[in-house]
């Protein structure tokens, strides 16, 4: 297999390309190039084209980030090649050509895909919210709603779709993984609660017993996020875990200690590098972390943790649920600065306890939005990602937001 490839921005063109055939649909591939702004995949005398709307413009990366390169508007394509209805493109047209041993797409999957996967609007648009971070509400994925549905995952499904229609099949191994996230910002134990019915109620008047069996109890991947450091909303030290069974609780059944990094932190690479190491003296050596509430300067914050952890996770919307990635799995984003893909993988939330607050009182809604989100993620074959608050469960503030989890609509 032949892939050409036009010969400008070829960092930003090579991780693309590897992403949708290397990593996604597992091909294997010689690259080549020209000077034409098409991608060009040639295979058992058939061709695809990609129409490049996007890179081709361009010499330098300094020529694209910035506001006049981000995109204007969404248009939809619906053809047999789509998974789904009405598939969003945020580069290019909707129009598709088939031939005998030919397709030609002028859907720049490629540069739309890119704009996702590497969020650097983020870096473009100057705007920040009181925690120094890009205000997520202000994003184009938000602004047109493209986070109801994981459009990366559509592209490659309608590249492989692209593929079969020329004869070449490539298998689709699906697979479908709920995780659960736990953020500890309070180290309880149930009997400590003193909303005593409402514990009966959810364990049906069995003995009071700590919060990490209680959420270990839904059977699934659970991993519990203690803050390394005493910071806001944190109201525990790592001194005090040392004194505890919360260790050795972590670590049995399907339970699994992580690290919540402050948000204070998120732009030093000093203090992240010695609040990993305190932390691993006590737990061991830790592969998944998170900034809590997803306090990222992008690209600095991902080029500090590059070197630092194997999986971030990323929180998403804490107004809405959805795939700000447009992905749902894990994947190595791209540092658009230093022109190269990151080591570490980025773990996007689907479903957080804060985005569904706002629909508190729309129980039916919020429940039916849940759904379609974990249907598309089985769809797709990928990692429903749910993240909680150890104390939400014995809120009674919050009691509506917990009945999804206990009445166990993710899973």
């Amino acid at each position: 297999m032949i892939v050409k490839i036009p010969n400008n921005l070829i960092p930003e063109r090579k991780y693309i390309v590897d992403f949708f055939l290397k990593d996604s649909l597992k091909l294997d591939y010689e690259i080549r190039y020209h000077s034409r702004p098409e991608y060009v995949i040639e295979f058992n005398n058939k061709t695809i084209k990609i129409n490049d709307h996007f890179f081709f413009a361009y010499k330098e990366p300094s020529e694209y980030l910035k506001i006049k390169a981000l995109p204007n508007q969404v248009v939809y394509a619906e053809n047999q090649l789509i998974p789904l209805d009405d598939m969003p493109i945020i580069y290019g047209t909707e129009q598709i050509f088939f031939y005998e041993n030919k397709i030609v797409i002028d859907a720049d999957i490629f540069a739309s895909a890119y704009f996702l996967l590497t969020d650097w609007e983020s870096y473009v648009r100057k705007e920040r919210n009181n925690l120094h971070s890009f205000p997520r509400e202000k994003s184009f994925v938000f602004r047109n709603r493209l986070f109801i549905r994981p459009i990366v995952n559509e592209y490659i499904e309608f590249l492989r779709n692209a593929f079969a229609y020329l004869n070449y099949h490539i298998d689709r191994k699906k697979f479908f993984k709920p995780l659960l996230l736990i953020d500890v910002v309070k180290l309880s134990k149930l009997e400590e609660i003193s909303f005593s019915k409402f514990v009966r109620n959810i364990f049906r008047k069995r003995e009071p017993i700590d919060f990490i069996e209680y959420f270990t109890s839904f059977g699934i991947d659970t991993y519990f996020f203690f803050f390394a450091n005493v910071a806001y909303p944190a109201i525990y030290k790592l001194s005090t875990l040392k004194q505890s069974d919360l260790i050795t609780l972590t670590k049995r059944k399907n339970g699994y200690p992580a690290i919540l990094f402050p948000y204070q932190v998120f732009n030093s690479s000093e203090h992240i590098k010695f609040l990993k190491k305190e932390f691993e003296q006590l737990f061991g050596k830790v592969e998944i972390g998170k900034i809590y509430r997803s306090v990222y300067s992008n690209p600095l914050t991902f080029q500090i943790f590059d070197s630092k952890i194997s999986i971030l996770v990323d929180d998403g919307f804490n107004f809405d649920i959805g795939f700000y990635y447009g992905i749902c799995s894990r994947f190595r984003s791209f540092d658009f600065i230093s022109r190269k893909k990151y080591n570490f993988y980025i773990l996007p939330v689907i479903i957080s306890y804060e985005g569904l607050i706002p629909f508190m009182d729309k129980p039916k809604f919020i429940q039916r939005e849940i759904k379609r989100r974990r249907k598309l993620v089985e769809f797709f074959g990928g990692e429903f990602v749910i993240n909680w608050e150890n104390t939400i469960p014995f809120k009674s503030s919050l009691k509506n937001v917990n009945n999804f989890l206990q009445n166990r609509i993710f899973f």
